[in-house]
């Protein structure tokens, strides 16, 4: 498929430091013609670079995995969600006791 112009593209990968992997993809997701394109990222290290993502990214999702991101003043295309793995781990913990 060539034309995904009337769709969203989402590209998910596990860990973003200082944002080069995802400013180097960019080109090849745009070239699939959606209308959005929404990085969605495990773990964040720096916040320099969820910015740098942030400014060409349409979207970004992160999680605060490794510190609280969500007490950080970000670009207002960035949405912090809870770490899945924390949340099973606590459900894990609640059916241990």
């Amino acid at each position: 498929r060539s034309d995904w112009s009337s769709d969203v593209c989402s590209s998910d990968l596990d860990l973003c430091d200082g944002g080069g992997t995802f400013l180097g993809i960019l080109p090849k997701l745009k070239a699939l013609n959606p209308t959005k394109i929404t990085l969605q990222v495990g773990h964040a290290i720096q916040k320099q670079g969820i910015e740098k993502v942030a400014a060409i990214y349409d979207n970004v999702i992160i999680t605060n995995s490794f510190y609280d991101l969500d007490l950080e003043d970000l670009p207002s295309n960035v949405k912090v969600t809870i770490a899945l793995i924390c949340i099973k781990n606590h459900h894990k913990m609640l059916t241990a006791v």
